[in-house]
């Protein structure tokens, strides 16, 4: 069992956006950055990193070049449920996130 563990670990270690969010959590003390959300926002084929925290945080993977990163001026409400969605229907990804009865967001990202 501890055998199986280890290799889930050494594997969970080496995927990629994992290493690279945990990075960058240690090295933003700006504030709690949770959930993090790994999807190819982009649809470039790679992993990018969506962060959560006074605001949203988008870290590109733009590999072979280094992470990019940009910030997205929508205040955290203390937020319940967030998604990430083509809100707007008009063809590009949108933040959402839901508090107190009310949904706010709709960011479009190109």
């Amino acid at each position: 069992m501890l055998r199986v563990s280890l290799l889930l670990f050494l594997l969970l270690s080496f995927l990629p956006g994992t290493t690279h969010a945990q990075y960058w959590a240690e090295h933003h003390p700006t504030g709690p950055l949770y959930p993090f959300n790994t999807i190819d926002f982009d649809s470039d084929g790679d992993i990018d990193i969506i962060a959560v925290g006074g605001g949203v945080y988008v870290i590109e993977n733009n590999l072979p070049d280094p992470w990019q990163e940009y910030e997205h001026d929508i205040p955290d409400l203390w937020a319940t449920t967030s998604f990430i969605t083509d809100f707007g229907a008009d063809g590009d990804l949108d933040y959402a996130y839901y508090s107190g009865g009310v949904t706010y967001g709709a960011l479009g990202w190109v």
